[in-house]
């Protein structure tokens, strides 16, 4: 019982020093206004940074999507062959015609070929050199066994 009634005279005792020194510490008059200026020129700073990070993280991203062979293509994708333009392959035929005086038909079957040759060539066939120009394949010697 002793301490309980010890407890209550020290905690008198603080409060009594407490009040006593609270007329020792006066604010500034502008102590509200600079602490509010400070406030909004961190936060101004944070999100500023912020606002670059996501800028960054953005153009980051946009250029990886981007690139032909990133790292978000899979193998097989990177080493499908490009698409031919019908435009580009008209344009090739059309000088090949005039050229080397060769019907507009037939180049455009030989620009034809020379693509699907380019193809498997990049796909990686085994008979991507057998092909001839004029598109057949050719075969080894014929056995009759």
């Amino acid at each position: 019982m002793r301490n309980r009634d010890h407890i209550p005279d020290q905690f008198s005792r603080l409060e009594a020093m407490i009040s006593a020194a609270g007329d020792y510490v006066h604010p500034t008059d502008d102590l509200r206004a600079r602490t509010l200026e400070a406030a909004h020129e961190q936060s101004s700073i944070k999100r500023g940074r912020r606002r670059v990070l996501t800028l960054t993280l953005a153009v980051c991203l946009a250029t990886i999507v981007s690139l032909p062979h990133g790292p978000l293509r899979s193998r097989a994708e990177s080493q499908q062959p490009a698409a031919a333009d019908a435009g580009d392959l008209y344009q090739q035929a059309m000088r090949r015609s005039f050229g080397g005086h060769v019907d507009f038909g037939w180049a455009l079957c030989e620009v034809f070929a020379e693509l699907r040759r380019a193809q498997a060539l990049r796909l990686g066939s085994k008979s991507a050199g057998e092909w001839t120009t004029n598109g057949v394949q050719e075969q080894g010697p014929v056995s009759f066994r």
